[in-house]
């Protein structure tokens, strides 16, 4: 028993792991008959049964180390793949990694690290990492060693030197991994290409540097000029979207040594007709066989393109930013980020112009606003003003000729050229836009559909012509016409023509609408005032008129032709009581005091038929005391019906054969006032005369009565004075003489 517990394994003491290559059978029955050489066991005192115990023991330790064998050797092919898996991560890692010594040499590099310098790898070991840096770069490699061993861990960008010469960018991340026998700092680093980086950054410094002082369309040039040059590539520009959102206009195009003229293109059919409608684009080679029809391929025989959307901060497209070359064009995506801001950048610059132009198309369509209001308050004459107008639309809207035309005044009235400008040496007679002005009427009809309530003013685009007409013989072919609309009326038309095809922009209708209304208002106004004024002035001659006369027929003979006149009346009747006589020259109308007679020369026949007319369908002839408009007159003509007193009629006025306007009424209601003071006056001047008349012959009478008594009282006074006969006849005499 003493033997078994002295060759027994001590308790809770494990075999020692053993090296990979001592862990064959033979080697180590070596080591342990090595151990265990002089310590021969005492087997004399065993006895079978022990020796069978001790037999049993040796098999399960010897079948315990074999499975401990076993568990060591997988752990050892474990490490093994470990450390090949670990030796392979770092030999390729995407960034080469160097052990450095504190002398400055590298002591281990991985195979990344001699791919990136183009070296052997074994060339690296023990050569100096400075001789792989570029040499304008020693002192930034210097200073990163200074600030290593200062801080323990440093990071800088430096040039690096291949092996066959070439350069490239760097990024140099080190720490300290300890020191050698000597103090000196011992660090591992880990090196990465940067160039694309680093090239991405210099183009977008560039981009910066070069477009900061700049704005607006100079920023547009710089930019492409920039660009251009980064990408390598000979033609670059930026366009915007016009309002069809089918064309492109652009801004700046860079073409390889200087800058071209703006112009604009059609988008179908072009290379950047996707970046239009938002998505990007690029073609390394083969657009004359994509794009047959694109403009730069004709133009330039470009091959390769790369189109951009200029989308702004609302997510909305402005335009294009495209570049193209000649020769294969290398996809680059370290610039994308540069591009992507570059047209950001310039699709906020385009929001800004826009935002300018619209600012500065706002000042000017005030300051034309403006401008017209002042011409309008330059005259009280509707010709004049409508000239004064002309002067200014014509150069804003740079139109070789313009036109106002006003509309009739009654609905029969023909419409009139009120003024024109930029017809040259051709000579416009006064009806010569007549058949012009047909389309004019056409076009009004158009704008304001019977039945509407509210006008909505629009702008007809002219392109038929009259054959032979003004417009063809002064060469004008564009032309627009705008009907001009006061309240609820259409008061004339405004005509803009133009040598060759013109499209109005949409701020440019707009500003033509708004201008439009403040014509129209000013036309409107000045009409008014017009007929104001020739109210007045035939209010005037009216009065003049009627004083010549005191007698009722000719007061009424005189008031009811100046009425006629001044309405542009072809027939007037004047209806009154008790033989009433009117007279228009030669013409001579009575009617009696129970309306049931009519005398009228052969010129006023058919006054008789309308009112027939109106008797017939049991109508009053008298007028309510207002102005009153009636449609019963044949033909369909306005027959107007004027009370020549409010209160007591004397007569009532009638004007027939036009289409009245409704300030005829008001003048028809003040010339009616007029004319019925002016017979008040006269039929009072008639009852003074006639009691004149009457006083004169009283008096007569009076007279005569007076010297019949006296020749009596004589008579007499000859009978009694008998005796006195030349007292008598002397008293007599004098009596008779009184």
């Amino acid at each position: 028993m003493a033997h078994e517990e002295k060759h027994r394994r001590p308790e809770g003491k494990e075999p020692a792991p053993l090296h990979e290559d001592e862990s064959s059978p033979g080697r180590l029955r070596r080591q342990a008959e090595a151990i265990l050489k002089g310590q021969e066991p005492d087997l004399e005192g065993l006895t079978a049964q022990g020796l069978q115990n001790l037999a049993h023991e040796l098999q399960v330790y010897q079948t315990e180390l074999e499975l401990q064998n076993q568990a060591l050797q997988e752990t050892q092919q474990a490490l093994e793949l470990a450390r090949d898996e670990y030796a392979d991560l770092y030999d390729r890692a995407p960034v080469g990694y160097f052990a450095v010594d504190g002398d400055g040499s590298i002591a281990r590099a991985n195979a990344t690290a001699a791919d990136l310098l183009l070296v052997d790898r074994n060339a690296l070991v023990g050569k100096a990492f400075r001789r792989n840096v570029a040499r304008d770069d020693q002192d930034t490699y210097h200073l990163f060693l200074v600030r290593l061993s200062s801080s323990n861990r440093e990071t800088s960008e430096l040039n690096l030197v291949r092996g066959d010469g070439s350069r490239f960018r760097a990024r140099l991340e080190g720490v300290v991994s300890g020191v050698d026998r000597e103090g000196r700092p011992r660090w591992r680093a880990a090196v990465s290409d940067v160039t694309a980086e680093h090239e991405a950054r210099e183009a977008l410094r560039l981009v910066v540097a070069g477009t900061a002082p700049v704005i607006g369309h100079d920023f547009l040039r710089v930019l492409v000029q920039h660009l251009a040059r980064i990408l390598n590539v000979r033609y670059a520009l930026v366009g915007e979207l016009d309002d069809t959102r089918s064309r492109v206009r652009t801004h700046a195009v860079w073409a390889g040594d200087e800058w071209v003229e703006n112009w604009t293109f059609d988008l179908h059919g072009s290379a950047c007709a996707p970046a239009a409608g938002g998505q990007a684009s690029f073609y390394a080679s083969g657009l004359r066989g994509r794009f047959p029809g694109d403009p730069f391929v004709a133009r330039w025989k470009v091959q390769s393109a790369r189109a951009l959307p200029l989308r702004d901060v609302s997510g909305q497209i402005r335009g294009v930013l495209l570049l193209m070359d000649e020769a294969v064009m290398a996809e680059a995506p370290h610039l994308e980020p540069i591009l992507t801001i570059s047209a950001e950048r310039a699709a906020a610059e385009l929001a800004r112009l826009a935002a300018e132009a619209s600012l500065q198309r706002f000042s000017n369509e005030q300051a034309a606003l403006y401008n017209v209001v002042a011409a309008l308050t330059t005259s009280l004459e509707p010709a004049e003003l409508a000239d004064s107008v002309l002067g200014v639309m014509a150069p804003l809207f740079g139109a070789a000729a313009a036109w106002i035309v006003a509309a009739g005044q009654a609905r029969d009235d023909s419409p009139r050229a009120l003024a024109s400008r930029g017809f040259g040496q051709l000579e416009v007679q006064p009806d010569d836009l007549a058949a012009e002005l047909e389309t004019s009427s056409q076009v009004a009809r158009e704008a304001w559909p019977a039945g509407t309530d509210h006008l909505q003013p629009r702008v007809a685009v002219r392109r038929d012509h009259v054959a032979g007409g003004l417009l063809e013989r002064a060469h004008l072919d564009g032309h627009v016409c705008l009907p001009l609309a006061a309240p609820e009326q259409v008061v004339g038309w405004l005509h803009l023509a133009w040598h060759g095809e013109r499209a109005l922009k949409d701020e440019e209708e707009s500003l033509l609408l708004a201008m439009g209304d403040q014509i129209a208002l000013g036309l409107y106004n000045a009409a008014q005032q017009a007929r104001q004024v020739d109210r007045l002035r035939a209010l005037a001659e009216l009065d003049m008129a009627l004083m010549g006369s005191l007698e009722p027929g000719e007061v009424a003979a005189i008031g009811l032709h100046r009425m006629a006149a001044t309405l542009r009346a072809p027939e007037a009747l004047m209806l009154g009581y008790t033989n009433l006589l009117t007279r228009d020259g030669d013409n001579v109308l009575t009617l009696d005091e129970g309306w049931t007679r009519l005398e009228a020369s052969a010129r006023y026949r058919h006054w008789r038929d309308v009112l027939e007319t109106m008797s017939r369908q049991n109508r009053e002839i008298r007028a309510e005391p207002r102005p009153v408009f009636t449609t019963v007159a044949p033909g369909g003509s306005d027959l107007l019906v004027v009370p020549l007193d409010d209160v007591e009629p004397l007569a009532d006025l009638l004007l027939w054969g036009r289409a009245f306007a409704a300030e005829d009424l008001a003048l028809a209601r003040a010339a009616a006032g007029r004319m019925s003071q002016a017979l008040r006056n006269a039929r009072l001047y008639a009852e003074v005369r006639a009691l004149l008349r009457q006083r004169q012959e009283s008096q007569a009478q009076l007279v005569h009565s007076e010297k019949m008594s006296a020749l009596g009282r004589l008579t007499a006074s000859l009978s009694h004075e008998i005796n006195n006969p030349l007292q008598a006849l002397l008293g007599s005499l004098d009596m008779a003489r009184e």
